[in-house]
């Protein structure tokens, strides 16, 4: 009898316990788990009350279940292992194995608070360029029906637009309806980086002022802006009251001075007898001087002036637009016999303006020496110009512009009645 109370207390003692383990509060051991710490070497275990499910990093399975809340036995078969006890970490990352491995994961990150939204960074408004462009002196302003007394080209009110003023005055005698102008903005080296034009209506009396006339335009892009250094403005037409019209190298009744004071009597007024590009009859034939002047043609107009292309040969001939460069800047030493060598003040004292000897009658930069083809002299030519002649081509030959759309290379053609023969010596 003593025999069976002490198998019933043992039995009690074991199903005490077992009821300990499922009333009890068992861990979360549900999930992923590393072997041996190893992350590319997976295991799994599922969990269902005192009964878990085993999936080792080679893929085989084992059943298993608490035997208290700190303690793991499985069973992985014969084959795998067998009985296999383990022991879990009190802060439930790792499960040391009685067969001498272990299981971990990792320790889960603090819980970070919830941060606000980040206000997001205003995009910054980009600031237009700021034009700086210089005018340079109208062309044949003196001479004009409308006389130009000021003009600017700056950035416009409104961002990314250009502001375009111009300031004149009615000089001839008769009521002026339009007047159209041409604006062209070049770089420093007398590249064109913008070109447009714009007609002023309005009725214009002489000699009252009209004081900046102004239009706008969208501004060009930064580079083009940043490239931008000087302004001509042209006077392309003039429409009167009374359906008349004036264009360049017209002549016009002229009844103002440039300051609006009467003239005695209205005088005609013609291109030849402006006052600042025209020839000056004294020195029109000699081109020996040391005072430095510009040359210009009438086929190209005041504001294309001879200049040599600076591309670092420095040899090369263009007609561009007129401005403060050295190339430019023309001067003769004599020759003797009433010629001169040409030189320019952007390739010095050594090099003269010469003739290629090859048949092209081009024209070039050359050392200077006693060439036939770097002697030259000046003969008149009608309205106050003079046509510009050379030893080595003879006194039938004329330095000429190529009229080829371009309107900018030269070469010694064959003299006649042609306006890019006609040139200005302007000091």
């Amino acid at each position: 009898m003593k025999k069976m109370l002490g198998v019933f207390a043992s039995l009690a003692i074991v199903l005490c316990a077992y009821a300990q383990v499922r009333a009890g509060t068992l861990p979360d051991i549900s999930g992923t788990w590393y072997a041996n710490g190893n992350r590319s070497s997976r295991c799994h275990i599922s969990q269902s009350g005192v009964s878990v499910s085993l999936t080792n990093e080679r893929g085989n399975t084992a059943t298993g279940r608490f035997t208290d809340p700190g303690t793991l036995s499985t069973d992985w078969g014969a084959f795998n292992g067998g009985q296999v006890t383990g022991r879990i970490s009190g802060d439930l990352r790792t499960i040391t194995w009685s067969n001498g491995t272990y299981w971990s994961r990792p320790t889960p990150s603090p819980l970070q608070p919830t941060l606000a939204p980040a206000t997001p960074t205003p995009t910054p408004k980009p600031t237009p360029e700021p034009l700086r462009v210089s005018v340079q002196p109208i062309e044949r302003n003196h001479s004009n029906p409308i006389y130009v007394y000021a003009a600017s080209f700056t950035n416009g009110y409104v961002p990314f637009t250009t502001r375009q003023c111009v300031s004149f005055r009615n000089v001839t005698t008769k009521v002026v309806t339009a007047a159209d102008f041409r604006f062209v903005v070049t770089n420093r080296r007398g590249g064109i980086e913008q070109q447009f034009g714009w007609s002023d209506k309005g009725t214009f009396t002489a000699p009252v002022r009209i004081d900046d006339h102004c239009f706008g335009g969208r501004l060009p892009a930064p580079n083009v802006v940043r490239a931008m250094a000087y302004e001509t403005v042209r006077l392309t037409q003039v429409v009167f009251a009374d359906g008349t019209s004036w264009e360049p190298g017209a002549s016009y009744l002229r009844g103002y001075t440039v300051t609006g004071e009467p003239l005695a009597k209205p005088t005609l007024q013609t291109t030849a007898g402006e006052t600042e590009d025209a020839p000056s009859r004294e020195g029109a034939n000699d081109l020996v001087t040391t005072v430095p002047y510009r040359l210009r043609t009438q086929f190209t107009g005041a504001g294309a002036c001879l200049d040599v292309v600076n591309d670092g040969r420095d040899n090369r001939l263009s007609m561009a637009p007129c401005g403060d460069y050295s190339g430019q800047m023309w001067w003769g030493d004599s020759a003797g016999n009433g010629q001169a060598r040409l030189k320019n003040r952007f390739t010095g004292s050594e090099k003269c303006l010469d003739v290629v000897n090859d048949g092209s009658n081009r024209l070039t930069m050359a050392e200077c020496g006693d060439h036939t083809g770097q002697m030259w002299w000046a003969e008149e030519a009608a309205q106050g110009r003079v046509r510009l002649k050379n030893a080595f081509t003879g006194s039938a030959m004329c330095l000429d512009i190529i009229n080829d759309g371009r309107n900018n290379r030269l070469r010694m053609a064959e003299c006649g009645d042609r306006s890019g023969q006609r040139w200005s010596i302007g000091r």
